[in-house]
């Protein structure tokens, strides 16, 4: 349909025909399923997270805390739900050591730093995306430790050995 303009641009034109009703299913949020997993570090017990997508970096992110000492578990949602459900249980028995090899998968794994750091006081963790020797928070600052938002903090970048970059932060 045209508008008559001169350029003859097509518009669309809606009109009303009523109440609408139904039922809408919102599937799961990757950035927020990311950082409710990492939160899971915060607190002992048995933690089931529903409506997870079923995507890499909900695998891999999975995987990293696997690595610190978590048990994940995935489940299949019943029918009529979408996603799918992770039991995560935290026994305590976790460390403050980030994997290179697992963290340096996901950028998300910088969301381990502030419940780790909670607990431990400290944190060794790969720098994400795999920077060498930069900062990788983002709030300019001439102290890394204030970009970081955390307070008190020792922020340094080493080699360890012939290996990756990592970082310790420590409260």
């Amino acid at each position: 349909m045209s508008n008559g303009s001169p350029a003859g641009d097509d518009v669309i034109v809606a009109s009303t025909s009523g109440p609408l009703g139904g039922e809408v299913t919102v599937p799961g949020a990757k950035n927020s399923v990311l950082k409710l997993m990492a939160a899971t570090l915060l607190a002992d017990g048995r933690h089931l997270l529903t409506n997870v997508p079923v995507i890499d970096d909900v695998t891999i992110m999975a995987d990293l805390l696997r690595a610190v000492g978590l048990r994940i578990e995935r489940i299949a949602a019943p029918a009529g739900e979408v996603g799918q459900h992770l039991e995560i249980v935290n026994t305590g028995a976790i460390t403050p050591v980030a994997p290179f090899e697992v963290a340096d998968r996901i950028r998300a794994s910088v969301n381990l730093v502030g419940p780790l750091l909670t607990r431990f006081g400290h944190i060794d963790i790969a720098l994400p995306g795999g920077g060498r020797g930069t900062a990788w928070c983002r709030r300019p600052s001439a102290d890394p430790t204030e970009r970081c938002g955390t307070t008190r903090s020792v922020l340094t970048t080493q080699p360890t050995g012939s290996g990756p970059w990592m970082s310790r932060v420590r409260r």
